[in-house]
Formats: C-alpha cells, sequence, structure tokens
C-alpha cells in the first residue's frame, strides 16, 4: 500500500501546483458608504477673460424740454421747469429738418418752423433756470426754431461720453427718450 500512496501523493501534489490562464474579473461590488468631506483645495489659476456683455441701462435718467425760440430775441431763453443743479449737464440740439438734431454749437444751414432753409452759427449758455441760445448769423426778425434740451444728472463714479452724444440718436437710444 505504501507502494500506491505515494504515487498517488505526488501526482495530487504536481496537479495541485500547476496554474492556468488567468479568469475574467467578475462583477463589481456595491459602492461603498460615502467618505468624510476632504479638506478645500488651493485656488486654481484665473480663467480667460469672458466675452463682452450687452450695453446695460444706463443708471441715470434724463430730463428733455423740448421748446421753439425766437433767436433774434436780444434775451430770448428758455425757462426750465426745475433748477439746473450743479451735478447735472445740458445738451442742447438744434431740430435742423424734420428728422435731424444736431447738437450745439452748429454752424450751418436749418429749416426754421417756418421751413425757411437758413444759414446759422448757434452757440448755448445756461444759468440755474433760463436756457439762452446765441445765434451769431444775421437772419430775419422773428425767426423762431424748435431746440430740445436734455438734462443729466450725473452719476458719482460714473464716466458720461460727451463725445458719443454729438448724435442725437446715440443719446436718444441711450436714455430711451421719444423722438
Amino acid at each position: 500500500m505504501k507502494r500506491f500512496i505515494y504515487p498517488l501523493l505526488a501526482i495530487v501534489l504536481i496537479v495541485s501546483s500547476c496554474k492556468g490562464p488567468a479568469g475574467e474579473d467578475g462583477k463589481d461590488g456595491a459602492p461603498g458608504p460615502m467618505g468624510p468631506k476632504g479638506e478645500t483645495g488651493a485656488t486654481g489659476p484665473r480663467g480667460p477673460a469672458g466675452a463682452a456683455g450687452q450695453n446695460g441701462q444706463n443708471g441715470t435718467t434724463a430730463k428733455y424740454y423740448d421748446f421753439q425760440l425766437d433767436v433774434t430775441e436780444a434775451l430770448g431763453g428758455h425757462r426750465f421747469k426745475t433748477e439746473v443743479a450743479n451735478d447735472e449737464m445740458v445738451f442742447v440740439y438744434l431740430q435742423k429738418s424734420q428728422y435731424f438734431r444736431v447738437l450745439l454749437p452748429y454752424s450751418g444751414y436749418a429749416f426754421d418752423v417756418n421751413k425757411s432753409f437758413l444759414r446759422v452759427d448757434m452757440n448755448y449758455e445756461y444759468s440755474d433756470l433760463t436756457l439762452y441760445v446765441d445765434n451769431e448769423t444775421t437772419i430775419p426778425s422773428g425767426t423762431t426754431f424748435t431746440f430740445r434740451a436734455v438734462v443729466i444728472k450725473a452719476s458719482p463714479g460714473a464716466r458720461l461720453n460727451v463725445e458719443r452724444y454729438q448724435d442725437y440718436n446715440n443719446l436718444k437710444a441711450d436714455f430711451n427718450l421719444p423722438d
């Protein structure tokens, strides 16, 4: 029997020590419980600047006054309904034609209220309550033009783009002024 046990034992040892190819991975098990929250990491590098957005609404409003004025009167002027404050700016536009306004000072041609096409050289100045328009050209007595004065209150820290408002349509769009 010893002869039979030793060879059998040798065969079992040889067969059990052999390795074959690895089998496929089994299925993943169920997720474990969530661990504790980690500490906040260091701040990353600053990202690139974003694209420019639309222009927002201005933070200030504008008052406007439409009036007709005989520019041949020596002391003719327009009286404001409310006093112009020190932190307000006044823009005066001449109604040059039916659809076009120009900022004063202006030197060129414009239609008066009677539709006469005249050469003008106009400037303006204002006080707390009165706006004066001065014309340096010779025109018939009683010549009256249509104007729009726009009063804009300054906002602390804001910048007003005065050059942009040479074109009345920019002012009109920025402050939602009617035609």
